[in-house]
């Protein structure tokens, strides 16, 4: 009875993509592109479907997802999920997917901080079923590997409105903007604007942790040892949650830091954070991730610009590719 009543009150979200759905795209086609990130590469898949068509298919995009990752996590997906399909040869010693020429690393400040509490990201979002059962061989059931069974025992009741909201958190924004009034809905935004502000501006106590910084070197190598050029973009942030101050510090710090890695490993640098043409309305409730309609205004903008190479030039060579954006 509840779930009808939710699918008649709200509007019901769609499947979002995950690893898994990546990888089983990457092992029946062969991609030029591959764009590894946060879930915020899944607005990537706006700008794939773009450069299908321009291209008419000459030059394709895989975006691998990754929800609530960091850069530890991008260099566990890529080393262990990743690679065997990169590197995997036929028995004549051939590639079985030849065609990638370049790499996107989609990234942002936070990316750098720890890991905690979010660890948990890895085998929830990332494991496959052996690397579950080699846990459990080794160190039995555990919080740590139960997250896999969590994981895709939700997955396997998506359909639920009740369990999709248990991993999406999707009803409390729907009931808002269902049910309250325009000046609540304007004191919500205030306060969440305030908590993000905050969060953004206490973010330069956290950035470049070293492994994390250690892991970004790992995934540099890995596309430099497989002569994969790599474009590193600072993925843009909602404008209203960068006050001054946080541009001013976290920002631009991790701007900074990024910058100078790029100039010592010869990668181009795309800063977006605050340079897109991106508005407040182009970001969903959650404040972090772009409605569908900002996912296509960010695809129109990065073709026209700093990524027109993917329809103009592929491939890219990093050295030639300019200064930062």
């Amino acid at each position: 009875m509840i779930e009808l009543v939710l699918r008649f009150l709200f509007h019901f979200p769609g499947h979002r993509k995950e690893v898994d759905d990546a990888l089983r795209s990457y092992r029946h086609e062969d991609p030029t592109v591959l764009a590894l990130g946060s879930s915020h590469a899944r607005t990537f898949d706006s700008v794939a479907s773009r450069v299908a068509a321009t291209t008419d298919s000459s030059v394709t995009l895989l975006a691998v997802p990754l929800e609530f990752g960091k850069l530890t996590g991008y260099w566990w997906v890529l080393k262990h999920r990743l690679a065997p399909l990169i590197d995997e040869r036929d028995a004549a010693g051939s590639k079985v997917r030849p065609s990638l020429r370049h790499a996107i690393l989609i990234t942002a400040w936070w990316d750098s901080c720890h890991n905690d509490p979010f660890t948990l990201n890895i085998p929830a979002r990332a494991w496959g079923l052996d690397d579950y059962a080699r846990d459990v061989l080794h160190n039995g059931l555990t919080n740590y590997n139960r997250a896999y069974l969590s994981a895709h025992w939700s997955g396997l009741l998506s359909s639920s409105a009740l369990i999709r909201n248990r991993a999406g958190a999707w009803i409390p924004g729907a009931v808002r903007e269902r049910f309250l009034t325009a000046e609540q809905r304007q004191a919500h935004d205030a306060r969440q604007t305030a908590e993000w502000v905050d969060m953004v501006e206490k973010g330069t106590e956290c950035i470049a942790n070293p492994a994390q910084m250690a892991a970004l070197d790992s995934i540099l190598d890995f596309f430099q040892a497989r002569a994969l050029p790599v474009t590193v973009l600072l993925y843009p942030l909602k404008p209203g949650t960068l006050s001054p101050e946080a541009q001013t510090t976290t920002l631009s710090r991790y701007a900074a830091i990024m910058h100078g890695i790029s100039v010592a490993r010869d990668f181009e640098l795309i800063d977006a954070t605050t340079r897109s043409p991106l508005s407040d309305a182009d970001f969903s409730a959650d404040y972090d991730h772009l409605r569908p309609s900002g996912d296509g205004h960010f695809a129109e903008w990065a073709l026209a610009g700093p990524f027109s190479y993917l329809t103009d030039s592929m491939p890219i060579n990093a050295s030639s590719a300019g200064a930062t954006q």
